[in-house]
């Protein structure tokens, strides 16, 4: 789909899948282009490299952190829970896959 028009699928699962206890991962490269109902349902952001300058400004207007103006480079990302006061700089190294809530709740 495009920021007009998306799978009628996506808005169902983007609505209704935390009630039935459903996790959604959503993952871009352009986030200027995606519909509000994605990133208004998010809990969780991982920011890596956005060249273009539109892309940060949105994530900027989601989450209200102004670091997502400035791109992490190297090998860093941001890391943003929705409602915290801050959001932390993460380098990619020290990821361990597969990502679990455990890791989550590790991040300040």
């Amino acid at each position: 789909g495009t920021a007009n028009r998306y799978p009628k699928e996506l808005l169902r699962l983007m609505t209704q899948a935390r009630s039935k206890n459903i996790g959604v991962w959503v993952c871009t490269q352009r986030p200027s282009g995606i519909p509000v109902i994605v990133p208004s349902n998010c809990h969780y952001f991982f920011v890596f490299d956005l060249a273009n300058i539109d892309d940060r400004k949105k994530m900027y207007q989601v989450t209200g952190m102004k670091e997502m103006l400035e791109m992490p480079t190297g090998y860093y990302f941001w890391f943003y829970k929705m409602g915290d006061k801050n959001c932390v700089k993460v380098s990619k190294t020290c990821i361990k896959f597969p990502l679990s809530m455990q890791f989550l709740s590790q991040i300040p």
